[in-house]
């Protein structure tokens, strides 16, 4: 997450010259900057994204984050892509599949042996298969559609069995894309609005009706962008605001609410006890609400 705005704005925001408290202010500054993109629900500057979402059979899918800048790439799950096999003496023997690599373990006697296959060494799934057979016990075939596929599109599992055969799944892109219909809320629409379905095996063909993403739990990835390239002028205040809102409370004695002097006293109001409960607009100043409201997006998932 990055700051929403600068140590040098936020020092003007609230009249403060020179290095005094600048190690705090910075703190400050994130503090508020988290406050802030929790309370909006997105990240606020623009990020490279991945999620991946279930399909539930409507034609409509909302992004966590928004507003969307770009679709890098979309993809649904192809099932049984590889088929891995372990046939040797260990009685045990899994295959997992991370971010980075896939893992082959084996254990006898209770001592385990790994073997990684790293997705920067093996770059496309012939090479994973390739690497995999080559490892005593294993044998590992892939479709042939799919060879060239790059090998960081396997689909992560926890270990698996490997004794018998298991197959792995790739995220397929292959199924074309699909209308972006509203950046400002991150909403995409399915291509079976236009007549194709992704449902079953998660292959795509022609339909006629308009059945919509398949029901299969995470089984659409999708790679973004969003955010705003140039935070907007409306966040940067409301972050220059809740700085210096948590600066004054940071000076103040939030256990006093009453004090009298002589003649002179004052109350002090609740402002102070909740700054750290609960959701952040509600004990925002109106200032600073009213300078967020435009960035929310209100709708209802």
């Amino acid at each position: 997450m990055a700051d929403l705005t600068t140590l040098a704005d936020a020092k003007l925001y609230m009249g403060i010259t020179g290095t005094t408290d600048s190690d705090l202010i910075k703190m400050l500054i994130s503090d508020a900057s988290s406050m802030i993109e929790n309370e909006l629900g997105s990240c606020v500057e623009a990020t490279d994204l991945t999620e991946v979402k279930t399909g539930d059979y409507t034609t409509s899918l909302y992004l966590d984050n928004y507003p969307l800048i770009t679709v890098y790439d979309m993809a649904t799950q192809s099932t049984g892509v590889m088929t891995v096999t372990y046939t040797g003496n260990s009685p045990i023997a899994t295959v997992s599949v991370d971010d980075d690599k896939v893992r082959l373990r084996t254990a006898n006697n209770g001592t385990y042996e790994t073997s990684d296959i790293s997705f920067a060494s093996y770059p496309v799934l012939s090479d994973i298969s390739a690497a995999i057979t080559a490892i005593t016990g294993f044998t590992a075939s892939t479709e042939s559609e799919y060879t060239a596929f790059p090998s960081t599109d396997l689909v992560s599992y926890t270990p698996q069995d490997a004794i018998g055969s298991l197959y792995l799944d790739v995220w397929d892109v292959s199924y074309g894309g699909c209308e972006v219909k509203s950046k400002s809320y991150s909403l995409l629409v399915n291509p079976a609005e236009y007549g194709y379905g992704i449902f079953g095996s998660t292959k795509t063909w022609p339909r006629n009706d308009l059945r919509g993403w398949a029901n299969r739990t995470n089984n659409i990835r999708i790679k973004y962008r969003a955010g705003y390239e140039t935070v907007p002028n409306g966040i940067v205040s409301a972050c220059n605001e809740l700085v210096k809102l948590l600066y004054d409370h940071s000076k103040t004695d939030l256990a006093l609410n009453k004090e009298k002097i002589g003649d002179y006293s004052y109350s002090r109001g609740t402002l102070g006890a909740n700054i750290v409960t609960g959701k952040v607009q509600p004990m925002l100043s109106p200032s600073i609400s009213a300078k967020l409201t435009r960035y929310y997006r209100d709708i209802v998932f």
